[in-house]
């Protein structure tokens, strides 16, 4: 097993990674906003006495608590539903719901307009039925839609993995008592997702004042004994798991270890009760797909028709991706050049560290983690400005596409190093190194004849976010590209302010089709890991 001290070696690079480009560049940040240039105090004492500044905070926190709360309850509906419930279709559901988790800020805001704009869906909707145009993309309201659309899929996704880990003899020994189907919910369900839903209610927080994408810590709660009910449950659960431990009794024994059923309990409806609930599960899951596909729908058919304010009666055509690739192709081939980089520098750094953090699982591993995060959390925008102000002057290095690669590989780090983790938790390492060591092998030849093929799945999961992330950030990369460096989710933002709306419909189409397949990859992926996990 390698020691801790030559573990800590292994998170040199990530640690210089992280001083030199994010925690220097962060306290030069911090220094020029205390500084006083004129009679009206610091940058800090500027923005807090400012009725502008402290009144879009105001905004800013409400519609985050608002949409937080919103995208719980409408993905923790449709995660529970979708975890719990086998059905044909599922897969594709599944993927339908969680594809929009690569759209970078731009697209999600052009999707809003395609629905609720000037020539959006309910324009044309408002004209018909009430003689005006319903237009709400460019308010709040707008705002709320977008964020709310952002949000949905990360949500489904965390209640998704939360629900592995319930205990479904509690809910089965709940219903042998006589609880109804929604105190089932209230007092077995949502205290098992509780630290899911705490930590989602956090990041999703973070992200709608920044931009934070999602992490997932999954936990499990602590046992509750709110009621005499729930006190039964609990011993019943320790009833049933002693008797299989000496009779063998299944699943199948709770209800002749239960208690008598509740006066005026019925046994004999549950199926039918499951069933119309499954209905109306089913049919809101199918609602919030809608919700999440018909702006895409929109885009694609504005991308392929000769004329989107007339409709498909105008004739499909390529002619308008054959005009995009003229004009943007140049942006396509740098953002897969970074894409690539990114990738190969994240593994460089990422896999060494993430095997360190494992090996060492100490204090000191777990506030680095923390702080490998922080980048992630921070808004984008800060970060590119913490960059530019501290290495603008190097002008070699500021127009070269170099200074993308460093912000996209501070953002994308934990997303290869979580899942490396996690694969290496998993894995016994420590035996195999043990193994290996006997046999004469070194720490370096250990690490890659031992460590990295136990973890290729993993690294490979890592490889394809880091891949997708990389090809549709924006904030970040708006901010630190030149006009000679100018990425695809830069290309599409300039194409949604100044071409034809057919024109960012299809280059909308060319974007989706190089996240779709990654996508795809990914959750291939995710299935093998998971199919491996259970076995």
């Amino acid at each position: 097993m390698a020691s801790t001290p030559r573990a800590a070696w292994a998170l040199a690079p990530a640690f210089a990674l992280l001083l030199a480009f994010w925690l220097l560049p962060l306290a030069h940040l911090m220094l020029l906003g205390g500084q006083s240039r004129d009679s009206q105090g610091s940058g800090y004492w500027q923005v807090l006495s400012s009725a502008q500044y402290l009144g879009s905070l105001v905004q800013t926190c409400a519609l985050a608590v608002v949409v937080t709360l919103t995208a719980l309850v409408i993905g923790g509906i449709s995660g529970v539903f979708l975890a719990r419930q086998q059905f044909f279709g599922r897969s594709a559901l599944v993927a339908l719901l969680t594809f929009p988790l690569a759209f970078p800020g731009v697209v999600v805001g052009f999707l809003v307009i395609l629905l609720a704009g000037r020539q959006g869906l309910f324009a044309a909707l408002g004209l018909q039925l009430a003689g005006e145009r319903w237009i709400f993309a460019y308010s709040l309201v707008g705002l709320f839609v977008g964020y709310l659309y952002f949000s949905i899929p990360r949500v489904i996704l965390t209640v998704m993995a939360a629900c592995e880990s319930l205990d479904r003899s509690l809910e089965e020994a709940a219903h042998s008592l006589g609880a109804g189907h929604w105190r089932v919910v209230c007092d077995v369900i949502i205290p098992g997702l509780a630290p899911a839903l705490a930590s989602m209610w956090r990041d999703l927080l973070r992200h709608l004042h920044g931009r934070l994408r999602h992490r997932l810590y999954l936990g499990h709660a602590p046992e509750r004994h709110t009621g005499g009910d729930l006190q039964r449950v609990h011993q019943l659960r320790q009833l049933c798991r002693r008797r299989r431990l000496v009779g063998g009794a299944g699943g199948g024994d709770l209800g002749r270890v239960a208690a008598d059923p509740a006066p005026g309990e019925k046994r004999g409806d549950g199926s039918v009760k499951r069933s119309s609930l499954f209905v109306l599960q089913l049919l809101f899951t199918l609602l919030v797909c809608a919700f999440m596909l018909v702006p895409v729908l929109l885009s694609l058919l504005a991308g392929l028709t000769r004329n989107f304010f007339v409709g498909l009666s105008s004739g499909l055509t390529f002619d308008w991706l054959v005009q995009v690739w003229q004009a943007y192709s140049p942006t396509v081939w740098l953002s897969l050049q970074l894409a690539l980089a990114c990738a190969v520098c994240v593994c460089v750094v990422g896999v060494p560290a993430a095997y360190a953090l494992v090996r060492m699982n100490n204090r000191f591993s777990r506030a680095f983690e923390e702080l490998m995060v922080l980048p992630v959390a921070m808004p984008g925008l800060a970060s590119a400005l913490a960059l530019l102000l501290t290495y603008g002057q190097f002008g070699a290095f500021r127009s070269s596409w170099l200074f993308i690669l460093v912000g996209h590989v501070l953002f994308t780090l934990p997303f290869l190093v979580r899942p490396v983790m996690a694969v290496m938790q998993r894995q016994q390492l420590p035996v195999l190194e043990e193994a290996a060591a006997s046999l004469g092998a070194g720490p370096i030849k250990r690490f890659f004849s031992v460590v990295v093929p136990n973890c290729r799945a993993g690294i490979l999961a890592g490889v394809l976010m880091v891949v997708t992330l990389s090809l549709g950030e924006f904030n970040l990369t708006w901010m630190l590209h030149t006009p000679m460096t100018k990425t695809l989710p830069v290309g599409l933002a300039d194409s949604y302010a100044s071409a034809r709306l057919e024109i960012a419909s299809a280059y909308t189409l060319i974007f989706l089709l190089m996240i779709v397949p990654l996508l795809i990859a990914l959750q291939a992926i995710s299935a093998r890991l998971s199919r491996g996990e259970r076995r």
